[in-house]
């Protein structure tokens, strides 16, 4: 039995790092836009190759809190391929139910500038044809998968239902794209679901919308809508405003942000579901889940890559009883 089969992609993410005074880039600071000059042949500070996708980067996170993971993704046919499963085997993370194909590995390309991280993608088109029959889980984590993703989702329901295994769900921007109708069989029989801010307005009300009131009210409404609709427990991250998350119970839980230097943000909202996730499984409440994701999310921004900052639990227990005791003191 497994603690959490993790779905959807894992990729390469390529990140270049471009010195701060580079007199070739500047970001615009009324538009925030990303400007380099064309036709330059800029210098890099330092370039990293590393192994990305959200359910890869949750797979590795919850093996390294101790937990069986399983991850469950379709790999390319080329050296990054080889390169994702040698690491994951590494990790000790379960490929066993993963399928091969003979495209590339989906790529990414992160440009770091001034502590502010630009993204480009490209998924690799698959079939996605996984096969979740024999697989016996606790819990199952959902996240994004690339263009061929319904059918996926489509056989969620009847696996939850035939297995008995809970389920926690965060959408990528293709499944919250496709509208809250599309999603709504997935909300239904989910246990957690994990979303930003512009997430939980864009699933509720299709784009993005102006909430009223204080910015704790616009969570509460959001969250209130969205386990309206099925999820159990609702996990809200805000960025610098901290994270949020109504229980079972309907209670309303908030913890503020660390404050720690910033080197890269790729990952942290992964990092961040990973630790909630595993304290709920190990039986902590929604509280120091919260404490224990947040925790989990510092570190990984304070490194380049999403795997690099992932805590162990006796890390992510130390850093909270040493938070807790500059608290008191």
């Amino acid at each position: 039995m497994l603690d959490v089969v993790c779905i959807g992609n894992a990729l390469i993410d390529s990140f270049l790092v471009i010195h701060e005074a580079n007199s070739f880039c500047r970001v615009d600071s009324k538009t925030g836009e990303f400007c380099i000059k064309a036709g330059q042949k800029i210098p890099l500070e330092n370039v990293q190759f590393v192994l990305g996708g959200n359910a890869c980067n949750v797979s590795v996170g919850l093996k390294r809190l101790g937990l069986k993971a399983s991850l469950v993704v379709e790999f390319g046919n080329d050296a990054f391929a080889h390169k994702i499963k040698n690491e994951l085997e590494e990790e000790g993370v379960d490929i066993s139910h993963s399928v091969n194909s003979q495209s590339m590995t989906s790529f990414g390309v992160g440009i770091n500038f001034k502590n502010e991280r630009s993204l480009f993608v490209w998924h690799a088109i698959r079939k996605h044809e996984f096969n979740l029959h024999s697989i016996k889980a606790k819990w199952i984590y959902l996240s994004s998968i690339g263009e061929s993703w319904r059918h996926v989702y489509r056989s969620i329901p009847s696996f939850i239902k035939s297995t008995g295994s809970k389920l926690a769900f965060n959408p990528g921007t293709r499944q919250i794209a496709a509208g809250k109708e599309a999603l709504l069989p997935i909300l239904a029989i989910t246990d957690i679901l994990f979303v930003n801010k512009e997430e939980g307005i864009r699933i509720l009300y299709g784009k993005d919308r102006i909430i009223t009131g204080n910015n704790k009210e616009q969570i509460k409404h959001i969250a209130y809508k969205l386990q309206a609709i099925g999820p159990k427990m609702i996990v809200i991250t805000d960025g610098e405003r901290g994270s949020n998350a109504i229980g079972y119970d309907n209670e309303f839980y908030h913890e503020g942000v660390i404050d720690v230097p910033v080197i890269e943000k790729t990952g942290a909202g992964d990092s961040f579901s990973t630790a909630f996730l595993s304290a709920i499984i190990k039986g902590h409440e929604i509280s120091d889940a919260l404490r224990w994701g947040t925790l989990n999310s510092a570190s990984v921004i304070g490194k380049v890559g999403a795997h690099a900052g992932l805590l162990t639990e006796d890390q992510i227990k130390r850093k909270a009883s040493v938070q807790d005791g500059s608290a008191s003191g």
